[in-house]
This record gives C-alpha cells, structure tokens and sequence, in this order.
C-alpha cells in the first residue's frame, strides 16, 4: 500500500514537471524582441541616415519591413562597415540612407532578422517628422 502512493506520487510529479518544461519551451519561443522608438525630424530635400549596429557573419541583417506603408521617403541605400572599436556582437554598422519625397510624418521599421529564419532579435521604429 504504502508503495503504491509513492509511484502515485513519482507519476504526479513527473506530469507536472512535464507539463512545466512545455510551458518553458512555449515561453521561450515566445519572446518578443527588443523595441526603440526615436523620432528623426528631416527638411523635404533633405538625406536622412540611421546607424545600425549589425554583425552580419552572426546570420542577422536589419530589413526594412514596412517598406510598402512609407510613402514620405525612399531609400537611397545601404553601407555595412566592420569596425574594430565594438564587441563581437556588433563587429560593424549598417548605415541606411533615405530621400525625403513631401512633407508630413512616416514611420520606418527596421528588423534584426536572421538569414534563414526571419526570426527578430531587435526593432527600431523611426517617426519621420518631414517639414
């Protein structure tokens, strides 16, 4: 008798340490990635330039991914530079260019998105203020 609640006990236990690992895995996969929101005020003409970190040997690369919402600017292009001065995770920069095309207020989404897996690590959200 006194055997069988303890294998009762060791089944309980072993569901409900099962059922918390699938939980953890849940979560995990789960994760939202890091956000900023900056604000970039620009004169119609004008060139605007945003420095990325990035570490493209890592599999990752920013990507413009509201690129058909933006009606206000264009991109101009995009230079990636190794430096020496930063940690490993960001050996270099990228630097986007944008042509501001009228006036008024856009919103640009960069995305640190992995080569095969468009999975996200960062976000960086830009309110472009036009005059």
């Amino acid at each position: 008798m006194i055997f069988s609640n303890i294998r009762v006990g060791l089944n309980a236990t072993l569901r409900l340490f099962l059922a918390f690992m699938v939980l953890s895995l849940i979560n995990s996969s789960c994760t939202k990635p890091e956000v900023s929101v900056e604000t970039i005020e620009a004169t119609l003409g004008e060139k605007i330039y945003i420095e990325l970190p990035s570490n493209r040997s890592s599999g990752y690369t920013w990507n413009w991914t509201n690129k058909q919402d933006v009606t206000l600017l264009d991109s101009a292009g995009v230079i990636y530079e190794v430096t020496k001065t930063r940690s490993s995770a960001e050996m270099g920069i990228e630097i986007w260019s944008f042509n501001t095309l009228e006036a008024g207020q856009d919103l640009i989404v960069l995305e640190y998105q992995g080569y095969k897996d468009d999975e996200t690590l960062r976000a960086r959200h830009y309110k472009i203020q036009i005059k």
